[in-house]
């Protein structure tokens, strides 16, 4: 079974952007879709991995490497800009709206130790907050990959992950 270590890097930052006044801003596949459009076309142009995710309906976390000379702020600022023009376009809606909050939270990951537990905190996180009952029902984040690659047994998530119990009860956002 791989471990997490097998999958560190040391320029990894975890990344929370929350909707303005927590709308649901996420709260379809389109939706979902034009925030990985989004993604997309920020790396093009500002390089960066996203190495683990979840999008849900009100604010989305991200596990990201950015490459070369690229800044966490960058993508983040790119992200909200574009899934705001694509929005506007694809709903018709002409002028101003407010979308995502200004900021962004970002942790750099500085050991294998805290990326395996903001790993772990993102694919728990839709259970948290009461979405699905198990990881691997949410369909949108990176568990499935993370799956597949043999990080987590078939069965990880239907209790309280011990690496984030601490974290949990602090309350998830």
């Amino acid at each position: 079974m791989a471990t997490y270590a097998d999958f560190f890097t040391p320029n990894l930052f975890f990344v929370t952007q929350r909707a303005m006044g927590n709308e649901v801003v996420l709260g379809n596949a389109i939706m979902v879709r034009l925030v990985q459009s989004a993604l997309q076309w920020v790396g093009q142009r500002h390089p960066f991995g996203v190495v683990g995710y979840v999008f849900l309906p009100a604010h989305l976390h991200l596990l990201i490497e950015p490459t070369g000379a690229t800044r966490v702020d960058q993508v983040m600022r790119g992200v909200r800009e574009q899934f705001h023009r694509e929005y506007q376009q694809l709903l018709g809606i002409p002028g101003e709206t407010l979308l995502w909050e200004n900021h962004h939270s970002a942790q750099h990951m500085p050991d294998s130790a805290t990326f395996a537990t903001q790993l772990d905190y993102i694919h728990y996180n839709p259970v948290q907050h009461g979405y699905v009952t198990q990881p691997a029902a949410w369909p949108y984040s990176s568990y499935q990959m993370w799956l597949a690659r043999g990080l987590y047994a078939a069965e990880w998530g239907w209790t309280l992950p011990a690496s984030i119990s601490n974290k949990a009860n602090k309350g998830f956002r």
